[in-house]
């Protein structure tokens, strides 16, 4: 890992405005998603909608377990004094981290022959992500010094909370580990 810059509370502080932002867009995308309602009137807005809910997702599981971050990169862990503390209270994702970056890098963020071979994510499972970022968040909420962050990270928190309470209790057949197409 690359030795880090420890940052001001207020370099953490400005930053956190972009986490919150980062947080509010995904669970706009994944209450689109779960109305259903984009792809009955356009797929192309249902498509849209998606893409974006992978852009969000794939950047905050990067915020919360990103082990090789660019200098620059926010991270969880730049949150704490002491920055391993946040390895070591943060939930393990119940599936492959590094299958769902390729998933979205190669599926919604670059035009690739992959994207060309497996043709349309039909098979994605959206409300795989909610779930796994809601549980990461809470226990980040919980440990966190809140005076680095602005409260618009949590604004969306309660909300969430229905949400991925509502796709374990109605997903028995989702399975964590499968991510594959």
């Amino acid at each position: 890992m690359v030795d880090r810059i420890r940052r001001s509370d207020l370099e953490l502080y400005g930053a956190s405005i972009h986490i919150g932002y980062e947080v509010t867009q995904f669970h706009f995308t994944v209450e689109r998603l779960a109305m259903n309602i984009d792809d009955r009137i356009d797929p192309r807005l249902h498509n849209s909608v998606l893409t974006a809910y992978l852009v969000f997702g794939r950047n905050l599981l990067k915020f919360f377990y990103d082990s090789k971050p660019f200098q620059d990169d926010v991270l969880a862990e730049d949150y704490y004094d002491d920055t391993s503390f946040w390895a070591s209270v943060r939930p393990t994702p119940p599936f492959d981290f590094l299958k769902i970056l390729k998933l979205s890098n190669k599926h919604a963020l670059h035009l690739s022959y992959e994207r060309v071979e497996v043709g349309e994510l039909t098979w994605w499972n959206w409300s795989l992500l909610h779930p796994v970022i809601f549980r990461t968040l809470t226990e980040f909420r919980k440990t966190v010094p809140v005076h680095r962050l602005t409260p618009s990270v949590f604004e969306t928190y309660d909300q969430m909370q229905v949400l991925a309470d509502h796709f374990v209790r109605n997903s028995p057949s989702w399975q964590p580990n499968d991510v594959s197409p």
